[in-house]
Parts: C-alpha cells; sequence; structure tokens
C-alpha cells in the first residue's frame, strides 16, 4: 500500500459517510461501504474494514422507504428522536455561549467550521442550505482534504504535503472527535433502521481508528 492508495481509500470513506448523513440512496451507500470494507482489508486497514463490513452486512434486507424515514426522524424534523446532526448542539467548550443546544447552531462553532473550509479552500455549492458544522459537511471536508493528499503527495511537494496533513490532523482533533462520538451514541438510541444504527457504528469506530493513525504519523 503505497500513501497514496491509503489517502484515496480514505477519501472515499469519508465520500461515502458524507453520503449517507445527507440521505444519499441506502442501497449505493452499502454497496460503497463493502466495496471499501474489501478493498480496506486488501491492504491492511482492518479497522476501517472492520467498521464498513459490519455496517454493510448489518443493513441487508431493509426497506428503502423505511431508511428515508428514519432519516427524515434523525437529521430534519426536531422531535423525541431528533438527533441534531451539527457540532455546535454538542461542542463543549466554555467560551461558546449556549453550548449544548440548538441556540448555538449557525454560532461560534459554526463560524469556526467556515473559517477552516475557506482557509484549505473547501468550495461549497451557493444553493447549499446546511450550516457548516453539519455532520455531512464535516465529512465532505476530510473526503475533500484526503483526495488533495492523494493528488499532492509529499515525493512532489512536501510542504504542500506537510500543510494538508496538518490541516487534517487539526480538524479531526478540534472538530470530529470533540463531538462525533456523542452523535454516534446518540443515534445508536434512537434510530430505527439497522442502515442508521450501522452508519452510526462505523462512524464513530472510523474517526477513532483516524485519530489513532494520526496520532502515530504525528
Amino acid at each position: 500500500m503505497t500513501p497514496i492508495d491509503r489517502a484515496e481509500l480514505r477519501s472515499a470513506i469519508y465520500g461515502t459517510l458524507a453520503l449517507a448523513f445527507h440521505g444519499a440512496d441506502p442501497r449505493e451507500v452499502l454497496h460503497r461501504a463493502g466495496r471499501l470494507g474489501r478493498t480496506a482489508r486488501a491492504i491492511g486497514e482492518c479497522a476501517l474494514a472492520d467498521a464498513l463490513e459490519t455496517w454493510a452486512k448489518l443493513a441487508q434486507g431493509e426497506s428503502v422507504e423505511s431508511v428515508t424515514q428514519d432519516f427524515h426522524d434523525l437529521f430534519l424534523v426536531p422531535s423525541d428522536k431528533y438527533v441534531t446532526p451539527h457540532e455546535s448542539a454538542y461542542a463543549d467548550r466554555p467560551s461558546d455561549p449556549g453550548v449544548g443546544g440548538l441556540k448555538t447552531m449557525n454560532g461560534v462553532v459554526a463560524a469556526a467550521v467556515q473559517r477552516f473550509y475557506r482557509r484549505v479552500g473547501l468550495a461549497i455549492a451557493p444553493d447549499y442550505t446546511e450550516s457548516p458544522d453539519f455532520a455531512g459537511l464535516e465529512m465532505a471536508c476530510m473526503e475533500y482534504l484526503c483526495a488533495l493528499e492523494a493528488r499532492h503527495p509529499s515525493c512532489e511537494d512536501r510542504e504542500r504535503a506537510d500543510a494538508n496533513r496538518s490541516a487534517q490532523s487539526m480538524f479531526l482533533e478540534e472538530h470530529l472527535v470533540r463531538w462525533i462520538p456523542s452523535l454516534c451514541r446518540r443515534m445508536t438510541e434512537v434510530a430505527e433502521t439497522r442502515f442508521h444504527v450501522g452508519l452510526a457504528r462505523a462512524t464513530a469506530a472510523i474517526v477513532e481508528a483516524e485519530e489513532k493513525a494520526s496520532d502515530v504519523r504525528s
């Protein structure tokens, strides 16, 4: 496995998570998860492989309609099953007034995430309606950063590659690691489909594996 292979794999994995959090067709998402799991296992990324393959197997046979309704309940309509898929609702930072509730959405945390996107050059479509700290968009940011790593390996431009790896580590440590595990725990408590329970478990496991790998690289 080359560094480029691993970066491409990681980009595809984060892209698959982004699709799931944006409500893409669950059949396509699971197909991608299973394929990426097999690829990860073939190159020795066992933690990533386990997370993806378990999710793909767990959710087999569920109807698109049930998954779509569950997505609607979990991510779109505030109710007893709504998990608030935004970092602002989970971030534990004393400097952020109102942290821990809906009143912080689109506030300090979201603004910090937006500034990060601008700094790394992530372009967001003008008609995109979610706030910057939406789980799906944060996964898409990591997809983008990993894709940049694959396109600009250190053997060609070490300074640019080092800056990219630093940005990935920063986003993991300052954003994903701080709230994604809590979101995923909440999802496993209230989700009514195996697809979204599996998504939660896979996402938590992948973020944990990425954090450990980032510690090793640093």
